[in-house]
């Protein structure tokens, strides 16, 4: 399967309605994951997480068991006609009018395969909000923020998982704000083993092309090793070294299932 981003700005939340905008992401590049905290979408991790979900049957198999139960179509809904059921949901997020919600997406978070979904596939918390949409239009909402700021009490984020607040009530300075992280480090690291830690997924693009040059195009391990080669200039890279690159990619895959 393929997730799909979509980019959420909200113009004034502080307003009693809020103009919210959704804009369409095919995809988000590695070079847009490793951009400067503060302007990222989403950091390297957890995009290298999303690629290996993508890439793995039994997350795709569960899915779609949980769109059945739900009477939600098998491939999920189009991106348009979600939105247009889902209007009102980025204002739910937000504090407003829970009966405004659309109810497929209360079908999911009602249905109990739904947490076996987030358990079996150890989806970290960054994530778990992100994985009702994933079953119903293959996409999350992006930015995904790892470090979150509380300004009084109210969290500026879509994300509603285990979140660590930074809170600040008056202004301070860059070495009051080092000062005050510096003293409470303990108890944040205490706070921290509450949250879920991200596997390690790493796949480089080249062990994500030998992948999909065997599992979708159905060339043999001989052929890749020849193509592989040439197109990456790789001296004495054999048919075993391809093998080689493509289980441990899959065994990569396939952990994230427990």
């Amino acid at each position: 399967m393929h997730i799909n981003f979509v980019m959420v700005t909200i113009s004034d939340s502080s307003t009693p309605i809020p103009d919210v905008k959704y804009t369409f992401i095919p995809d988000i590049s590695l070079d847009m994951a490793k951009s400067e905290v503060g302007e990222h979408l989403i950091d390297k991790k957890t995009h290298e997480f999303i690629k290996a979900l993508e890439r793995n049957v039994d997350f795709e198999t569960a899915v779609k068991e949980v769109r059945g139960d739900c009477k939600i179509p098998e491939a999920g809904f189009e991106f348009e006609r979600w939105i247009e059921l889902d209007k009102n949901g980025l204002e739910h997020a937000i504090g407003f009018d829970r009966s405004k919600y659309d109810h497929y997406y209360r079908r999911i978070l009602l249905n109990g395969a739904f947490e076996d979904v987030i358990h079996k596939f150890k989806i970290p918390s960054v994530l778990r909000a992100s994985i009702p949409h994933i079953i119903a239009m293959n996409a999350i909402y992006v930015p995904l923020h790892r470090i979150e700021l509380a300004l009084d009490g109210q969290t500026h984020s879509l994300y509603r998982g285990p979140t660590i607040e930074i809170c600040l009530r008056d202004f301070v300075s860059r070495n009051e704000l080092k000062e005050f992280l510096d003293s409470n480090w303990e108890l944040i690291q205490e706070k921290m083993e509450n949250l879920d830690r991200m596997q390690c997924t790493h796949i480089s693009k080249r062990d994500y092309e030998i992948v999909d040059l065997r599992d979708n195009k159905g060339m043999k391990f001989r052929e890749i090793s020849e193509y592989i080669g040439d197109k990456y200039q790789l001296d004495g890279f054999i048919e075993d070294n391809a093998k080689t690159a493509y289980h441990e990619a899959m065994e990569k895959i396939e952990k994230l299932k427990k």
